[in-house]
Formats: structure tokens, sequence, C-alpha cells
């Protein structure tokens, strides 16, 4: 019954998110789509570094998109 977790520190998502924004060089005009399944652990970086940002995230919806529709 007890939860079972491990407080660490987010220092290093911290740190990789706010490099992938300078590497990335997005700016607080822009407009990111988020494509990955949001079960991926990798999407993390699809929506959070254009937040640090001030970016606009897009979200997609269920459907796949064709490239006329993006």
């Amino acid at each position: 019954g007890l939860p079972k977790a491990v407080a660490v520190t987010h220092h290093a998502l911290s740190a990789h998110c706010q490099a992938m924004a300078e590497i990335l060089a997005i700016d607080a005009d822009e407009c990111v789509l988020q494509f990955s399944s949001s079960s991926f652990d990798a999407a993390l970086e699809q929506w959070i570094v254009p937040l640090l940002r001030g970016a606009t995230v897009a979200m997609r919806d269920a459907q796949l998109w064709s490239a006329e529709q993006t």
C-alpha cells in the first residue's frame, strides 16, 4: 500500500531541455508540432522545450496527417 518512488531532482531534465532550446534556436514567436505519442518518454522534449521559450505547441489529433494538412 505505500507508494514506491525515488526522490531525485529534475536538474538533468531541466539542463537537457535548456540545451535543446539553445541548439534548436527556438524563439517565442514559433509554433512547434508535438507529433510523438504522449506515452513515449521522449515526447516530453517536443512540448517542454518550446514552452520553456514561450513558443506555441500545436498538439496533433489521433489521426495521421498528410503533407497537405500540415
